[in-house]
């Protein structure tokens, strides 16, 4: 009986020991002690399980004869983290911003014993850069020590404390392995010879490796270059004959960096360790030529990317100049402040969404979080480890940032955002009071979501879900309202106790036809979801500007598209059919062969369209290459001299392949150390020229970008700076379109805008919209101005108001303390400036107030839709076509008392 009782004794505390797991556990997120890494790192490689998976239980199977492609949906173990830090110089030799503190920082999280926070194991620094310091690395482990021992003595260290934080820092740097190679062979020499040494009995090491530290993986790349040259010389046959040389490899050619990394790769999986390297991209000088930055030599930082787990920007924040409007006593009294920001180094820590892959990027957007500001102070600050500055909003992303920099804590994932464009419901139908009706109610890039409340949401997945979801409003005897992104501000998609059409599941992915090169998608599919489609089958179609515009609106509305000036309105004439659900329940093709008048309809009639769209199928052409050139400006008080030189320096450039954009703003709408509305004390106002063409080469690029040489003296004297002509990527104009119109939390937004009218002269046109131009709200609001040169051709589509120049106001806040006072300013102006305008662009038509509201169409055009519109809608399901006509009438009878 002893015996029984005693191996029962011991079967109970072995299986106390047992640790249950599940396939949909989440993977450890432990890995550099650094919370806010370790969350991205579990985000971008630990994916959640399907939502189809939830809740099923998992069934396991000894069959070797079982299917490889079910092994996809078993969470495999996952190699050792790779993380990359990269930033952009003007220069190979300036200094990283913060890459190397930050490397710091988990190196010492990683050395130090895990009673103060760190992961107690050996690290190996290769520092090819040859800035390493152990001294820097010392300061910021004893920073880490005293914060930690400050909080758990809650008192002053003493002579003690500081004897054992030497001793701490003493121990763990000998856990610490430092490599110096000065060139590519010699740091592939050392990769190869380092598993041998840290095995070795003669290694110092007594601790498992942590962490490698990569220091930067491209610093050898002018000297790879240069020897690259000499092996290629050396390769030529000589003057004196042929050369007799009988290997095709020169020993002077050196390591490429897939060598590197697979020597690499070999390392992690001998030891199970994170591997963290750093990348700097030189950018090339304005004399550079193209097949100079396309060459072969150039390092491939792609290549690098696509090694990373987890890829992090780093970008030293600018300090703002002194405004040209202040005073030498204002500079003075500002001092201070400029000298303790540049003491301090702040730099933005921003996540590489591109690195997760496609499959996975709009997940991402609405959990990753934009990144974080830390401070890389100088050598000898304290303050060395990075520290958190206030949590800000990435100007270059929409994303949700996450909580503070500190090692590892209990504390969860943050909540989910409020908007994200991927958004998951627990049915197709959701009805009012219920959580998920409420949250997609509000899913809208604007936080100010009105106060009204459909009956039924209908989340539709097919044409099928959108009949019953007509028949549905029908029995009911409300209004349809139908949302692709919800980009229109106002949201005159929600009717109080309607029926709401969610599209955002509704046939979203991109098919393209490789014979016909024509694309089809749904309504709900986004700009970059398109663009990103495109650049794997190296095509173009004029998809939006700005990366989270649903399909549905944009083309609906015009499709003020890339490029637009010079092919006209994207569903012009690059919309082939149309797939559309009309109000009786009846499927559609409507294109200019079959069902013409809603064909005609649906390509301009934006928000008072009578059905609902399924499917677009539209025409591509090749690709090109999208050049940019900028300029930005202090408006100062020549604000005439600066808008003047757009407007005609734009009528002078060609038409075909040119994209050129104004932007106003204060430099504050940017700057992370500014988190209220308020606007900023100094009033400064910059203008942001981005110039853009679409050419096969720079020179071309230059010629049709060439009459923005000329400057006038008053023009130049507001100069603050100048970039040339450079290549530029959809994704990059995405990261900034992201900051200008963000859609986090708190971000809540109002546009108006107006086309200009052609018979308007410049001067008068100037004056007229200046108080939409520098009266500017709020801290966040912004001007945006585009030429479009839309002259559409009645006959053919809805759209049918020319339009030269597309202004606007985007009024933005996050207090809704400030509503509804907030509304009126803009609307006032704008309203003031119907005397220089032709209309408005459709998708500004605002439902709830009829202030700033003008024509958005010719009287004729709107004489047709009405017609179309009673054939096929006889019983109004879809009301938003009544804004229209009140607004018309208006419009009409301010212009007959005009001309009394």
């Amino acid at each position: 009986m002893a015996a029984v009782a005693a191996a029962e004794l011991l079967g109970a505390g072995l299986l106390g020991e047992v640790q249950e797991e599940n396939v949909q556990d989440p993977q450890p997120r432990d890995v550099l002690g650094c919370e806010r890494i370790d969350r991205l790192l579990e985000l971008f490689r630990y994916p959640s399980i399907s939502s189809s998976y939830a809740g099923q239980e998992a069934h396991w199977t000894a069959d070797s004869d079982v299917d490889d492609n079910l092994k996809d949906d078993i969470t495999p173990k996952q190699r050792p983290a790779v993380i990359q830090l990269s930033s952009r110089s003007s220069s190979s030799f300036q200094s990283s911003p913060g890459k190397t503190s930050l490397l710091y920082f988990l190196t010492a999280l990683c050395l130090l014993p895990p009673v103060h926070g760190g992961k107690g194991s050996a690290a190996v620094w290769i520092d090819t850069d040859a800035r390493f310091s152990a001294q820097h690395l010392s300061r910021v482990m004893r920073s880490i020590l005293r914060g930690r021992i400050q909080e758990q003595v809650n008192e002053s260290t003493d002579l003690n404390t500081a004897q054992e934080i030497e001793s701490t820092v003493s121990s763990s740097l000998a856990q610490l392995h430092v490599i110096k190679p000065t060139s590519s062979s010699a740091l592939l020499t050392s990769l190869a010879q380092l598993p041998t040494h840290l095995l070795s009995s003669s290694a110092s090491f007594n601790l498992p490796i942590g962490i490698i530290i990569l220091d930067s993986a491209n610093a050898f790349h002018y000297q790879d270059r240069q020897a690259s040259e000499l092996a290629r010389l050396s390769s030529y046959p000589s003057m004196a004959g042929p050369s007799t040389a009988t290997s095709t490899h020169s020993p002077l050619t050196p390591p490429t960096s897939e060598s590197v990394i697979t020597a690499l790769k070999a390392i992690q999986s001998i030891f199970d360790c994170t591997l963290a390297f750093t990348t700097r991209t030189t950018v090339p000088s304005s004399s550079a030529h193209r097949s100079f930055s396309m060459s072969n030599n150039q390092h491939p930082t792609s290549l690098w990317t696509s090694f990373a787990d987890l890829t992090l920007h780093l970008t030293r924040l600018p300090i703002p100049t002194f405004p040209h409007s202040m005073t030498l006593d204002d500079c003075l009294r500002d001092k201070r402040r400029r000298q303790q920001a540049l003491a301090t180094g702040r730099v933005r820590v921003s996540v590489d969404l591109d690195s997760a892959g496609p499959a996975r990027r709009n997940q991402l957007k609405g959990t990753a979080g934009a990144g974080f500001v830390i401070r890389a102070n100088r050598p000898g600050d304290r303050a060395l480890l990075p520290t958190l500055s206030k949590p800000q909003i990435n100007p270059k992303s929409d994303l949700s940032d996450l909580s503070d920099l500190n090692p590892v804590s209990s504390s969860k994932m943050s909540s989910a955002p409020r908007y994200t464009t991927v958004p998951t419901y627990s049915s197709k139908i959701l009805v009012r009071g219920t959580p998920d009706y409420e949250r997609c109610r509000r899913n809208n890039p604007t936080a100010d979501t009105a106060d009204r409340y459909p009956q039924e949401i209908h989340v539709v997945e097919s044409p099928e879900d959108v009949v019953v979801a007509l028949k549905r409003a029908t029995e009911l005897g409300v209004h349809v309202g139908v949302r692709s992104s919800g980009h229109i501000m106002n949201l005159p998609m929600i009717h109080q106790d309607g029926i709401l059409i969610d599209t955002v599941n509704l046939n979203r992915s991109v098919d393209y036809n490789p014979k016909t090169h024509e694309i089809c998608f749904g309504p709900s599919i986004r700009v970059e979801e398109v663009e990103g489609a495109l650049r794997k089958v190296k095509r173009f179609f004029p998809h939006g500007h700005a990366p989270t515009v649903g399909a549905g609106g944009f083309l609906l509305a015009g499709g003020q598209g890339w490029f637009v000036r010079g092919w006209g309105a994207t569903n012009e004439t690059w919309i082939n059919k149309i797939e559309i659900v009309v109000p009786d329940g009846r499927v559609l093709i409507a294109s200019a062969e079959e069902n013409e008048d809603l064909f005609w309809a649906a390509r301009g009639s934006g928000l008072a369209f009578f059905g609902v769209i399924t499917r677009f199928w539209c025409a591509t052409i090749r690709p090109s290459i999208m050049w940019e050139r900028t300029f930005k400006f202090d408006i100062r008080d020549k604000y005439e001299a600066l808008m003047t030189f757009f407007i005609e320096r734009g009528r002078d450039t060609p038409r075909y392949r040119t994209d050129l954009n104004l932007t106003i703003d204060y430099p504050e709408k940017y700057d992370p150390a500014y988190t209220t509305d308020d606007i900023p004390p100094n009033r400064t106002l910059h203008m942001t020229l981005n110039l853009l063409c679409y050419t096969d080469t720079i020179r071309e690029a230059r010629t049709l970008l060439s009459a923005w040489d000329r400057m006038p003296p008053a023009v130049r004297e507001c100069l603050i700076e100048a970039r040339p002509i450079e290549e530029r990527t959809f994704q990059e104009v995405f990261a900034r379109k992201r900051g200008f119109l963000g859609n986090a939390g708190k971000d809540r937004w109002q546009i108006n805008s107006i086309i200009n009218h052609p018979d308007v002269h410049t001067a008068r046109l100037v004056e007229g919209i200046k108080p939409c131009m520098l009266d500017l709200p709020t801290r966040t609001s912004s001007v945006f101005m585009c030429f479009v040169d839309i002259y559409p051709d009645e006959k053919e589509t809805c759209i049918s108001l020319p339009q030269e120049l597309y202004i606007s106001t985007i009024t933005g806040w996050t207090d809704p303390k400030l509503e509804p006072a907030i509304y009126q300013p803009m609307r006032n102006h704008y309203r003031n400036a119907f005397s220089v305008a032709n209309g408005q662009y459709i998708t500004e038509l605002d439902v709830n107030n009829e202030d700033a509201n003008c024509k958005v169409l010719t009287d004729t055009a709107l004489a047709r839709l009405l017609e179309i519109r009673a054939k096929y809608d006889p019983n109004e399901l879809f009301p938003n076509y009544k804004k229209f006509v009140q607004t018309h009438d208006k419009i009409n009878k301010l212009e007959a008392q005009a001309k009394l």
